[in-house]
């Protein structure tokens, strides 16, 4: 296992990462995404969340991600490629995470996984793990909604013609901040203006999807492929779909330099002020901050700098939206 410089390319084998690059961010959304068009359920990866991530490549492509979140309590949640799996790879990364975990001198992490997915469970079966907690989630499903009853009560599917009888769905301004949380190269957020539901695609899949005009053209994926491409084809071409603001929008630079003016310390300002100018900028402004120990201060400002972007592009955009106050959240407009 090898630790992977921000600025190198990953290695074949297992890639021990502490901070992500963009790079990263961008496969570990792809491979999720794979994951959940062939499994169903997300993966619950936390990727706003300070991690130790062990990164399995092969052949340049991200075939396979573990985390581990937290200090004292500890939590696994991992992945494999859909085609790649029953090859050991989730169980290398177990090990490896196990590994440093050991070092640390704890015992024992949770391992997340869903019990709906049968190999997830199975997985953790195999490995000698044993039950703990359960977390829950609420889902409607058709097929199992009461059957019509005589008097005042009915209920069926809505047709069109019930548009106007709707409430106009408010979208989750948490869903949209957590979406410019994860900007990356190659990798955009869209929203379904009529449900409310947020994907992610890769450039890759939106190019794929603009050559598809029959099921001819599909020959020769694999099944998670199709899913990815079709769901990229009903973005492109449904008319349903709003694209988020990207990387470039959010100009993550700036909001760095706005939090540097808002420090009252001016040694410190100044340090972090000459850190982020050159090449490198990103890199030295992240190992700064945790040097100087206001790393939550940085990421309780940047929150808040994407809220309001999140809040004005849902105003401009006439979406309605609902939001929690944060609590406790420096202003950025400083």
């Amino acid at each position: 296992m090898q630790g992977t410089p921000m600025d190198n390319k990953p290695q074949n084998g297992i890639n021990r990462i502490s901070e992500l690059s963009a790079a990263d961010r961008t496969e570990i959304k792809r491979l999720a995404e794979a994951c959940r068009l062939h499994d169903g359920p997300s993966v619950p990866l936390q990727l706003t969340e300070t991690a130790e991530r062990f990164l399995r490549y092969e052949d340049g492509a991200l075939i396979g991600c573990l985390e581990l979140v937290g200090t004292s309590e500890t939590e696994a949640c991992g992945m494999v490629r859909p085609d790649r799996r029953r090859r050991g790879i989730a169980r290398a990364l177990l090990d490896a995470a196990r590994e440093e975990w050991l070092e640390r001198g704890f015992e024992e992490f949770l391992l997340a996984c869903d019990r709906e997915v049968n190999h997830a469970a199975a997985f953790a079966e195999a490995v000698g793990a044993t039950y703990s907690s359960s977390e829950y989630r609420m889902e409607l499903i058709p097929a199992r909604m009461p059957a019509p009853v005589n008097g005042p009560l009915q209920i069926r599917s809505a047709t069109i013609d019930d548009v106007d009888d709707f409430v106009r769905i408010e979208v989750s301004l948490g869903d949209i901040v957590e979406q410019l949380d994860i900007a990356a190269d190659e990798f955009n957020s869209y929203l379904n203006k009529n449900t409310g539901e947020v994907v992610g695609l890769t450039d890759e899949s939106m190019r794929l999807a603009e050559g598809v005009h029959s099921s001819e053209d599909l020959e020769g994926y694999h099944d998670w492929q199709k899913d990815v491409i079709a769901e990229a084809f009903a973005v492109q071409f449904s008319g349903e779909f709003i694209k988020l603001p990207s990387k470039y929008d959010i100009h993550e630079y700036s909001i760095i330099e706005r939090f540097v003016r808002s420090i009252d310390d001016d040694r410190l300002s100044d340090r972090l002020y000459r850190a982020i100018k050159g090449r490198g900028a990103f890199r030295r402004f992240g190992g700064q901050i945790r040097q100087l120990r206001i790393a939550d201060e940085w990421f309780a400002f940047r929150k808040r700098a994407l809220e309001q972007i999140a809040i004005s592009w849902l105003t401009e955009n006439d979406i309605p939206w609902r939001r929690i106050q944060p609590k406790n959240v420096p202003n950025t407009d400083s």
